[in-house]
């Protein structure tokens, strides 16, 4: 069997010499049984296929009796040579019933073919120095004739040596030229590109920034305790905590050039006036506050003399670009940012001329995106605005440059789900290829100074739905954690809808209590954010489809037939939607500039009628569809509330300030019921209308909670529940 196989199989830091048998991590020899190397090897080389328990006993364990659990512990063992978490499943995956998957991409090598050309050159320059210290006594002791001869062919060695020599400086030459000359073609392509995993804790924040030498990187990191910062050395892998864990979150990191500081914006949840820009020894040391305001972006320019980044304007909800030398002072403004634009990464060209952009532009309801690069000057308003790559409607979250501009990273969404992948593009010929494929989300990419080498965060929800009754709350997953799902919702008649991401497609789903009889209702067509939800009369689904080009509100029945567009309005993108008993009337948000998203009523004509004039992110109608809650921002103090109104009157019955992205009523509709998450327990709290008092219903420690829903008879819960996984990797390019 290993006669057939190359000779060696690499994945993440990892290296299978299936000739020598033995695993490497980064070049270190890793101790390994033979059965384990057998089982691991046996994995590796069926990387993608599901292997049943009985393939792989019978392949490892080949002619000998074992029972199952021999395979079961053999696995686990791996896992831990490995270094996976019991949360995760970076390298092997379990499938239920099945068997086990090997998930890590997986890179075959024959041999290694520059060892041999050093070894051969070695060898050459050994005879030379051997032809070299021949000792000249005895060629004087021997015959003149015998002395002629020798000297004919010593001058022939000699000749031969110097041309050998010769080539082999030569070729050294052009070897040590191509090696320290700017490359002009890096190809991080996946046919060429070898991805590392940095960390395996799963619990890193969503930005990764390598340093210019690439030796360290910095990284968000989050426990029960709140976000900290840290940094890696790569080489030894120490890590070193610069900042201790705070209820916080990080919107901005990196190195300055010369790898002294670590550059971070810090959002403070408690104490807002310690939140804006900062700065920290990489070695660690006391942290230095810079600026307020400070929202996205950070990039310096190469000799470390200006740092530019995204700040929030106190007078308008809308940023601006920004300069300041690396203490802090000398603050410059570049341009402000049209109401119609929003700045999604800001970095710095190679040559610390330009500012290099990615824009997401709105303009009759259509959301575009693109990348734009403008000479740096004070007060521009991007008159010399060149666009580098075109407008198209998937979100750039991250552009940079690579060296002398040959190509760029771009972190882009895929075009119908919410996920981001890593891509190259080179402007020169219009050519996008693929770094990344496959269900993570990387929304951030940091290069190092020779462009060689990029991070980024590797992020996953792993989470699934789980049923049970609301009396003791003993709940069972029906889904499996390694498909993530989102928004779970009951219907009429007790079936759960919920959105799944398939082949970078998002869809809507439909299944019983029990986890069965699962159907398909939409054809992933729709983009993304679909935010589904069950109408009143128990007879379709209404959800944000963005089919015919822009977002408006489309149903379909539970049975995946008559789908029809209900929302026709051009100039409002509608999201968020709820049909009502008679089939008719529909609640849904409307964005309308500059107010934000809006509550709109349509009725049965067509005719649309705002309910709200703020910006409000969220509604809910109550079961009886006497009362509507929303969450919208108050214009005098600019914070949100959540306002409990009388549907029929608009009379209002109660504000809270509760902070919570999951709000449900509950189904007696005498209360909101939400999902509060603190130091790592996620609760659904009840928020009775008529008191101040609320109390806990179920409490989850160590997972989070995304979405929740009751039966309508209000005995069953079902709920989304697991965890966000994020960790950093390395991806270095192959020329």
């Amino acid at each position: 069997m290993e006669n057939e196989a190359p000779r060696f199989y690499e994945f993440n830091e990892f290296r299978l010499d299936i000739k020598r048998r033995l695993l490497e991590k980064n070049g270190e020899q890793i101790s390994i049984s033979t059965k384990h190397f057998d089982l691991l090897f046996v994995l590796v080389r069926h990387e993608g296929e599901v292997l049943t328990h009985e393939k792989l006993l019978e392949t490892v364990w080949d002619g000998t009796f074992v029972e199952q659990s021999n395979l079961k512990k053999g696995i686990s063992a791996l896992r831990q040579i490995l270094g996976e978490t019991p949360n995760s499943s970076i390298y092997i995956r379990t499938i239920p019933k099945r068997g086990y998957l090997f998930v890590a991409p997986v890179k075959k090598i024959e041999e290694l073919e520059e060892e041999h050309f050093f070894f051969r050159q070695e060898q050459i320059v050994i005879e030379e120095q051997i032809v070299e210290e021949e000792p000249q006594s005895t060629i004087e002791t021997k015959s003149l004739t015998k002395s002629n001869s020798t000297s004919f062919f010593s001058k022939s060695k000699v000749k031969i040596v110097f041309i050998t020599t010769f080539f082999i400086f030569l070729g050294s030459f052009f070897f040590l030229y191509r090696y320290f000359s700017p490359k002009t073609t890096i190809n991080f392509s996946i046919e060429n590109n070898r991805i590392q995993r940095l960390t395996n804790e799963g619990t890193n924040g969503n930005i990764t920034t390598i340093s210019p030498d690439g030796n360290y990187i910095a990284f968000a990191f989050f426990d029960l305790s709140g976000g900290s910062l840290r940094v890696k050395q790569l080489v030894t892998g120490s890590i070193t905590q610069l900042i201790p864990p705070e209820p916080v979150n990080f919107w901005g990191i990196t190195f300055s050039p010369d790898g002294n500081y670590v550059y971070y914006v810090l959002n403070h949840f408690k104490e807002p006036n310690k939140s804006g820009l900062y700065r920290i020894p990489s070695l660690g040391g006391k942290p230095q506050k810079l600026q307020d305001l400070a929202n996205i972006g950070l990039a310096f320019t190469p000799d470390g003399s200006r740092l530019f980044y995204v700040r929030r304007r106190e007078d308008s909800q809308f940023g601006e670009i920004v300069s300041i030398k690396p203490d802090g002072s000398d603050l410059k403004k570049i341009f402000t940012l049209p109401t119609n634009r929003a700045i999604t990464s800001l970095n710095i060209s190679p040559d610390g001329k330009s500012l290099l952009c990615s824009f997401r532009e709105t303009a009759d309801n259509k959301s575009l995106n693109y990348v734009s690069e403008f000479p740096i000057q004070e007060n521009s308003e991007l008159l010399s605005e060149k666009i580098i790559f075109p407008k198209q409607p998937n979100i750039i979250s991250n552009a940079v440059w690579l060296p002398v501009k040959s190509s760029m990273i771009l972190n882009m969404r895929e075009p119908n789900a919410d996920i981001v992948q890593i891509w190259q593009y080179f402007p020169s010929t219009g050519e996008r290829k693929r770094v990344t494929n496959d269900n993570f989300v990387y929304r951030f990419s940091s290069l190092t100074r020779d462009g060689k080498s990029l991070v980024s965060s590797q992020e996953q929800v792993q989470a699934g739905i789980w049923v049970g009754d609301t009396e003791k709350f003993e709940l069972k997953p029906i889904t499996s954690q390694t498909i993530p799902v989102l928004n779970v919702l009951w219907t009429n008649d007790n079936r759960l809808t919920f959105m799944i991401t398939d082949n970078f497609e998002e869809r809507i789903n439909l299944i019983n209590e029990a986890g069965s009889d699962h159907q398909v209702i939409t054809d992933g067509k729709d983009g993304i954010g679909l935010f589904q939800n069950n109408s009143n009369d128990g007879k379709s689904i209404t959800y944000s489809s963005s089919r015919d080009g822009t977002d408006q509100i489309w149903k379909i029945g539970l049975d995946g037939k008559g789908l029809t567009q209900l929302t026709q309005n051009q100039k409002l993108g509608m999201v968020e939607s709820k049909l009502l008993s008679d089939g008719k009337t529909l609640i849904s948000l409307g964005w309308v500039d500059p107010n934000g998203w809006l509550i709109f009523k349509q009725d049965a004509n067509g005719v649309l009628t705002r309910l709200t004039e703020s910006d409000t992110s969220a509604f809910g109608i109550s079961n009886d569809e006497k009362l509507i809650f929303n969450r919208t921002r108050d214009e005098k103090t600019k914070k949100y509330h959540y306002y409990v109104r009388n549907f029929v009157t608009n009379e209002l019955i109660k504000v809270f300030d509760f902070n919570s992205s999951c709000v449900r009523w509950s189904p007696d509709n005498k209360a909101l019921i939400y999902v509060n998450t603190d130091k790592g327990i996620s609760e659904l709290i009840y928020q009775p209308i008529n008191s101040d008092k609320p109390r806990t219903l179920y409490s989850l420690p160590n997972e989070k909670i995304f979405s929740f829903d009751f039966s309508p008879d209000g005995k069953k819960i079902a709920l989304i529940r697991g965890h966000f996984v994020s960790d950093s990797i390395l991806v270095k390019a192959e020329n």
